[in-house]
């Protein structure tokens, strides 16, 4: 038996058969209709089976997940005073990896869009696009001095919301560090005796396209089911 020629589209093979050519035709393959079922979801975890699909379209998910989910993240840091141990830089890059709450950067169009306490849509617009400051930016503010003889951790509960940027109120932004358990808050850095670290940070929109301190997950796998 020999193949002459494969044609996908129409599903239709051509070959010879002991010196006598043959033509076999095919219905085209039905149309994959992928399905998700959601196995479990909580606040820091979602399982769910995708279905009637290849790896590559799986991968393709895992990918989109990872990189096209729009965060806010802090993006810019100015620090006043750091006496610590570690550098301005160091402290900057750990202020950009801390994952923040953000609801606010979600489509204005979607069925989950933020709203404020008062029931209005409020979106954060990308930072190229806004007129004001307050339109693209969330400021924050952290000032902590040690006056124990015993070292001091310095975390997100230290980091404050400032009361206004541009003008305008942040009192009801609600974009704050995410606390997976009050009692072990994320640690930026230590502080001896006398030691201070006294910043402003300014947290805007991205992808992790962009840079990974942006990313929405710290994880996400796939993995074949029998």
């Amino acid at each position: 038996l020999g193949v002459g020629s494969l044609s996908s589209s129409c599903c239709v093979i051509q070959g010879w058969f002991n010196h006598q050519s043959f033509v076999l035709m095919a219905a085209p393959p039905p149309s994959r209709r992928p399905t998700v079922e959601v196995k479990s979801i909580d606040e820091n975890c979602v399982t769910f089976v995708l279905a009637q699909t290849d790896a590559s379209i799986a991968n393709a998910l895992r990918k989109s997940i990872i990189s096209e989910v729009p965060t806010i993240a802090i993006d810019l840091v100015e620090i006043e005073d750091n006496s610590s141990m570690l550098a301005d830089e160091f402290i900057a890059h750990r202020l950009g990896l801390i994952p923040l709450v953000s609801s606010r950067a979600l489509d204005p169009e979607s069925p989950v869009a933020f709203r404020d306490r008062e029931g209005r849509i409020r979106s954060f617009q990308w930072h190229h696009e806004a007129e004001k400051e307050a339109e693209c930016e969330i400021k924050f503010e952290l000032d902590v001095r040690n006056i124990d003889d015993h070292p001091m951790e310095v975390t997100t509960q230290h980091l404050k919301l400032s009361l206004e940027h541009g003008e305008e109120s942040q009192e009801d932004c609600e974009v704050k560090p995410v606390e997976y358990d009050p009692d072990y808050p994320v640690v930026i850095a230590k502080l001896k005796k006398n030691q201070t670290l006294k910043l402003t940070a300014i947290a805007k929109k991205g992808l992790a396209k962009m840079h990974a301190k942006w990313s929405p997950a710290s994880g996400v796998v796939f993995t074949y089911e029998p």
